[in-house]
């Protein structure tokens, strides 16, 4: 699966994308993902819990290729993130 975002990853980013993203979009991507699963795993939702703390480390690893300036690492990782989400949501569907 080739998300237009990770399109974008495949080519060259620009330094206003590159600060975009490590200051803004994947900090607040993380922490919206990593209060989610706390929240899912109150409710007893485990497996969609995994599902999105597994994207959360993805997100985590994403920031960290990112500032290594390896947009081929970026792009991969946010096809998986994107891979999660539709997992996520046939889960959810399923409720």
């Amino acid at each position: 699966m080739c998300t237009k975002n990770s399109h974008t990853f495949r080519t060259e980013v620009s330094e206003r994308l590159a600060v975009h993203l490590f200051h803004f979009a994947l900090p607040l991507g993380l922490r919206h993902k990593v209060d989610a699963q706390l929240f899912l795993r109150e409710g007893n939702q485990f497996e969609v819990a995994e599902l999105i703390e597994e994207q959360a480390s993805l997100l985590g690893q994403a920031q960290y290729a990112g500032v290594q300036h390896d947009w081929s690492s970026v792009a991969a990782l946010i096809e998986q993130v994107a891979t999660r989400e539709e997992r996520l949501l046939a889960v959810c569907q399923s409720w």
